[in-house]
């Protein structure tokens, strides 16, 4: 099945390497969510799937995983006395690798979230500029 976007072409021939890979990305993030559906959820809908309920819970894990803020590997406490979880993997898991396809997962978590969204307030409702941080410029 092919599936189309729409972008101007105004916008688009600003910068057009960058609208390109901006494709290239969604792509590789539409092969990570066919390769997971397969791995995780051939047998029933992504909603459904109790272990990973928690889509924010999952985008942490991955943006640690990404960059953990410095730390490069916490083990978890093996007496914790709990089952371990996605916030608790986070501890156990290697922190900061600089790895972009946790980027794509973490993305993949989002979309899911808005999909299915678990938040209790959850709602859209375009912003506006004075309403939205804007961007974040170091």
């Amino acid at each position: 099945m092919k599936r189309e976007l729409e972008l101007p072409d105004s916008i688009y021939n600003r910068e057009p390497q960058t609208w390109d890979r901006f494709y290239e990305t969604l792509q590789e993030m539409l092969n990570r969510m066919a390769m997971s559906y397969f791995k995780y959820h051939a047998d029933m809908p992504i909603h459904e799937d109790q272990e990973y309920e928690d889509y924010m819970a999952f985008v942490r894990q991955r943006m640690a995983m990404y960059d953990g803020g410095g730390k490069k590997e916490v083990l978890c406490d093996s007496d914790c006395g709990r089952k371990h979880s996605l916030s608790c993997f986070i501890t156990r898991a290697v922190l900061d690798t600089g790895n972009t396809e946790n980027l794509l997962d973490a993305a993949n978590g989002l979309i899911l979230e808005r999909l299915h969204p678990h938040h209790p307030k959850a709602h859209f409702r375009s912003q506006s500029s004075d309403e939205s941080t804007g961007r974040v410029i170091k």
